[in-house]
């Protein structure tokens, strides 16, 4: 199937309180369903170093998670979020009177232009619990003074020493030391569990942008 032809889905939130301005995506490529996986998953979580309103947080989201979907190359996307009215502003079926609601509407419905086929669809926030989560990662980041850099936080989802070793005594003493020296050839192809065959823990990390 042609990359164009392929759905992308991303989910959005923004959060608003006194541990901050935040911000969350979720996409993914294909759409979930029962019996596919998605071949590209991304997760973002953005702390956001200047003062929004609930309602520009949560568009400050969409364009976020939608510039990011532009740069995949995705030509057909499915949109999520729980935002009523940023969604119904979107689709005028709500009016932007506000002069900010305003210009971000028309920036997201600028960046909408470029994709050929999309939807966009307000859940329940029940339903938009990933987005939500992500959001509420950097609640605790404090951000540097002054600073434009890239922070990256990393998800790291089985440990170096599998959990089954954790209580492992190898050695009993001294002499099965030497002795696990001298025939080491005959350990070479034992694996561990939880290590690849090239040696390497097998770590799934996924990575999230805070900026």
């Amino acid at each position: 199937m042609e990359e164009e032809a392929i759905f992308w889905s991303m989910d959005f939130d923004g959060a608003v309180g006194k541990e901050g301005t935040r911000i969350g995506i979720w996409i993914r490529n294909p759409i979930f369903s029962p019996n596919k996986v998605p071949s590209n998953v991304r997760v973002c979580s953005y702390k956001l170093a200047f003062d929004c309103s609930n309602n520009e947080v949560e568009y400050e989201a969409l364009i976020a998670g939608l510039k990011i979907l532009k740069k995949l190359n995705a030509k057909r996307i499915s949109v999520y979020g729980n935002s009523e009215l940023v969604i119904k502003q979107v689709k005028g079926e709500y009016q932007a009177k506000h002069p900010l609601m305003r210009a971000y509407r028309n920036a997201v419905l600028d960046i909408l232009r470029l994709f050929p086929d999309f939807t966009l669809t307000c859940v329940p926030r029940a339903q938009n619990v990933i987005a939500d989560s992500l959001a509420t990662t950097t609640s605790n980041l404090k951000i540097p003074m002054n600073s434009n850099n890239k922070l990256e936080i990393h998800v790291k989802h089985h440990p170096v020493v599998p959990d089954n070793e954790r209580y492992w005594q190898v050695f009993q003493d001294d002499k099965e030391i030497e002795e696990f020296l001298r025939n080491e050839s005959k350990y070479q192809d034992t694996s561990i569990d939880g290590e690849q065959d090239n040696g390497k823990p097998d770590l799934e990390v996924n990575q999230m942008e805070v900026l």
